[in-house]
């Protein structure tokens, strides 16, 4: 796992996502009080396959877009565009001891906080 999030956020660090939100993604949680927007990425699930010959590890990442509800749709809608950017079919970064990685975006929802 921690040569997957090291490849991914050394990916997410060189960005248009990262400097849009002014360098603040966080992995797990945000410090209280943090500024918005900012993202915030967990792990949501590691499961494992093996077939006769290789082993698998599916790793599903949920993000998830904080904004405040004054800054507006536009705000939320950009980072959601970026981010859907960064992880676009064409997105590919190596991976120490990974042959193959495949990323796929399943939805796009939206959060605001007062």
């Amino acid at each position: 796992m921690e040569a997957i999030l090291t490849a991914l956020w050394t990916y997410l660090v060189s960005s248009a996502l990262y400097a849009l939100v002014g360098g603040r993604i966080y992995f797990g949680s945000a410090d209280e009080g943090a500024a918005h927007p900012h993202v915030i990425f967990h792990n949501i699930s590691t499961p494992c396959q093996d077939t006769f010959t290789e082993h698998y590890e599916n790793f599903i990442l949920q993000f998830s877009i904080y904004a405040q509800k004054n800054s507006g749709i536009t705000t939320v809608s950009a980072i959601s565009d970026s981010l859907r950017t960064v992880f676009a079919e064409s997105a590919s970064f190596n991976i120490t001891g990974y042959k193959l990685v495949k990323v796929k975006v399943t939805s796009s929802p939206f959060m605001a906080t007062d």
